[in-house]
């Protein structure tokens, strides 16, 4: 849910407001692997293709592209005149350059999954070929991909941020820095990034797809939903996420309920299970878990019925498949499961990110939980902390 606000006069002029929970963690494209992130690098950068509001993909900086009968090779012509914010046009080779980058085991990127398909990926990744042999320069505006097998949603992945291209001069400028100078292709650079403050995006006069309609995008970072309301309503915030807990209060006032906007969204909410270790590598355990929580209450009350209950990892909007019916509220068949394992009275480590409202839920799950025998300890961490303690598989 959306809300629009009126304007203060404590801005700067041609903005548009905006508020973010926490700092980027980073705006390098090979690293990124939060919605804020690439919410934010998606306004700086390019990829080859991209997606429509309809999910339809939509030519980018390729102009057209053609697959092979056989679908293991990808064909983009570029289009010309693409720059990148000092004036150099963007050739194949800039393309072939920053997906490479991505595969590079130096730049430690957590998303070389998108390219993993690629001929010579994996030779290139160890370190036993100097270069990704399924990456080639046709000219200086054709770049041809080439796949080990054919693989449908390859084209799809291409809308993804690690698929951007970045200018290989300066990255190698700043090096590891690249991660809060960046520069790509996109309607607007970044102006200034005052960290856990605000972040300034100004509008670029010669971006190749037309201009703007502002002059620049402003990110506030207010950590508190309290204090995001109350700039919303000072008119120092433009547009605002409704948290969950201000929601009933801006539907119920004639004032605000009209400036509301609800849309179907991508977001997928879930409890995630450790699988490659004791206690959750049982799935009968995971389905306890489920058979505990009864997610059409919270949908009900705490969500206020704003969403529908996720029938897989997969949004509606992009599945295109019939799914069956999620398992059903069952706290009784929960603790037999339990017990039949003598596990009543385990303990179990959730951790979630510092975010109030995602710390509502981890409560009401851990009520959930321990009725049917499940001790649950909740750990919260700072976004960035939060990440890489997942990444390296701590959280139960």
């Amino acid at each position: 849910m959306l809300l629009l606000s009126c304007t203060s006069s404590n801005r700067l002029q041609g903005y548009v407001y905006y508020r973010l929970k926490a700092s980027p963690s980073t705006l390098d494209p090979a690293l990124i692997a939060d919605v804020a992130s690439a919410t934010i690098a998606a306004k700086l950068f390019n990829g080859l293709v991209r997606l429509k509001g309809n999910l339809e993909i939509t030519p980018d900086i390729a102009q057209k592209w053609s697959i092979s009968e056989d679908g293991l090779r990808y064909t983009f012509f570029l289009k010309k005149g693409v720059r990148f914010p000092d004036g150099r046009e963007v050739r194949a080779r800039d393309f072939k350059y920053s997906f490479e980058r991505v595969l590079n085991p130096a730049t430690k990127s957590p998303n070389t999954w998108v390219f993993d398909k690629v001929v010579g990926a994996r030779e290139f990744s160890e370190g036993r070929a100097g270069e990704v042999r399924g990456f080639k320069v046709k000219s200086n505006y054709v770049f041809e991909i080439s796949l080990k097998r054919p693989f449908s949603p390859f084209l799809s992945m291409l809308t993804m941020t690690p698929a951007y291209v970045v200018p290989r001069e300066d990255v190698e400028k700043w090096g590891a820095d690249f991660s809060s100078h960046p520069s790509g292709t996109g309607p607007f650079t970044l102006k200034e990034w005052l960290p856990d403050r605000e972040l300034l995006l100004a509008e670029r006069t010669d971006y190749f797809d037309g201009n703007s309609r502002v002059k620049g995008i402003a990110y506030r970072i207010i950590a508190e939903d309290l204090t995001a309301v109350t700039e919303f309503e000072l008119g120092n915030i433009d547009v605002i996420a409704l948290p969950a807990s201000a929601y009933s209060r801006f539907k119920n006032d004639k004032k605000w309920s009209r400036y509301i906007i609800s849309r179907e969204g991508l977001n997928t909410y879930y409890l995630g299970l450790n699988s490659s270790r004791p206690p959750f590598n049982d799935p009968e355990l995971r389905r306890a878990v489920s058979y505990a929580i009864d997610r059409e209450k919270i949908l009900n009350t705490f969500y206020e019925g704003r969403g529908k209950l996720a029938v897989g990892p997969v949004p509606d909007l992009l599945r295109r498949w019939d799914i069956k019916t999620p398992v059903r509220y069952d706290p009784k068949k929960a603790g037999k499961i339990i017990r039949d394992r003598g596990l009543k009275g385990m303990k179990v480590d959730m951790y979630v990110s510092a975010d109030k409202e995602v710390v509502d839920l981890a409560e009401i799950i851990q009520a959930y939980l321990a009725r049917v025998g499940i001790n649950v300890n909740i750990k919260q961490l700072e976004w960035s902390a939060y990440k890489e303690a997942v990444n390296k598989g701590e959280p139960d």
